[in-house]
Parts: structure tokens; C-alpha cells; sequence
């Protein structure tokens, strides 16, 4: 009988362990975004600051965690020289992002990695105040078609803190595999080469506390 109830406290104190870095959250973080293409790389000088609003559902299993965040992203970055301007440019792209996030723990620290699925809202260009006004539009066997790419995938690693308190912490960098502009836009009505279209980088700082 005793042992029957010191492994119930194991256990119960185990579930309230866990519970503690289990839950919703509400956070919000500063990035900063810069730009590659295949053909380039990085583009050193393309790197500006932005931020990131959200709240996430993490869910801690021993030393596996699962997490699933919607972000609302405002990202900036420096467009290098182009077809289309001699000069670098400022850019503003606003996303509403997911990343799905695969957590290892170490006690509350934790190695996560994972995918991220963004949809482009809106933002700015050197050209216009809102990239979803008509001159970001082309047409194309009758069809009007955006020159920017509706979504972005892209690939998450990080390392993060979840405390028992409720706070936690994230690092992590967001590499895109999709290309910023429409590359069906860009091949067929500009004539680039896809491996000249633009990529996004970004590193993230985001704090958060957890109900």
C-alpha cells in the first residue's frame, strides 16, 4: 500500500510537472530578415529589424514537446540591386505565419525544429505603399497575376527556455524555400532565372508567458 501511494505522488507530481510548461501562451519578439538566392547567397547588406506578435499551444510528453504558435510577422528587409532599381530598397512583407515545432527538452531548456507556413498579407515596396495595389499586378494570358508568392514555406531551428513560472523563451532562425516573388511571374513575364528570385532569412528573439 505505501508503494502504491508513492507512485501515485510520482506520478501525480510528474503530470503537474509537465502541465506547467503545457498550455497556451501569448508572446511577442523582434526579428531581423535578410535575403539569398541560389545563384548569390546571402546578401550581407539586405539584413533590417522587424517584429512578431502571437500565441502558441505547447504541449509537453517527458523530454518531448510538440508546439503550434500563429504569428502575426512583420518583416523588413533590404532589396539588393535589381532589374528594377539601381539601389537597394527598403521592403515591408506582413505574414500571418504558423510553424509546427518538434521540441527535444533537457529539463525547461529545449532544441526545437520544425516547419513554418506563412501567408502574405499586405506590406510596402519601393514602388508602392501597398504591394496589393494594382501596379503589383500583371497580366498574363488574360489573367491578372500578383508578382509576390501568396505563401512561404520555410524550415525552423531554435533553441528555447520553458519555465515553470509560465515564461518562456525562443531563438531560432527561419530559413524560406519558397521565394518571395511569384516565380511563374518572374520566369514568364520578366524572364528571370529562379535562381536569381529572392529568399527570405530570419532570426527571431521572442518572449512569451504561458496560462
Amino acid at each position: 500500500m505505501k508503494r502504491l501511494i508513492i507512485l501515485l505522488f510520482i506520478i501525480i507530481s510528474t503530470s503537474a510537472y509537465s502541465q506547467k510548461r503545457s498550455g497556451f501562451g501569448l508572446h511577442a519578439g523582434s526579428n531581423s530578415t535578410g535575403v539569398y538566392d541560389v545563384t548569390n547567397g546571402y546578401y550581407d547588406e539586405s539584413q533590417s529589424s522587424g517584429y512578431l506578435v502571437g500565441l502558441r499551444y505547447n504541449i509537453k510528453l517527458g523530454p518531448l514537446g510538440l508546439s503550434a504558435e500563429a504569428n502575426y510577422n512583420s518583416i523588413n528587409y533590404k532589396s539588393p540591386p535589381s532589374l528594377f532599381n539601381e539601389i537597394s530598397s527598403d521592403v515591408n512583407l506582413n505574414y500571418l505565419s504558423v510553424p509546427i515545432l518538434l521540441k527535444f527538452y533537457i529539463g525547461g531548456f529545449n532544441i526545437h525544429l520544425g516547419t513554418q507556413i506563412s501567408s502574405l498579407l499586405g506590406g510596402s515596396n519601393q514602388t508602392s505603399d501597398d504591394i496589393n495595389s494594382d501596379e503589383n499586378y500583371v497580366n498574363i494570358n488574360g489573367n491578372d497575376e500578383w508578382i509576390y508568392n501568396e505563401t512561404d514555406v520555410a524550415g525552423v531551428v531554435g533553441l528555447g527556455l520553458d519555465t515553470k513560472m509560465g515564461l518562456y523563451f525562443s531563438l531560432r532562425s527561419v530559413v524560406s524555400t519558397s521565394t518571395i516573388g511569384n516565380t511563374s511571374v518572374y520566369e514568364d513575364f520578366f524572364g528571370f532565372n529562379p535562381d536569381d528570385l529572392l529568399k527570405l532569412v530570419t532570426g527571431s528573439f521572442i518572449v512569451g508567458y504561458q496560462f
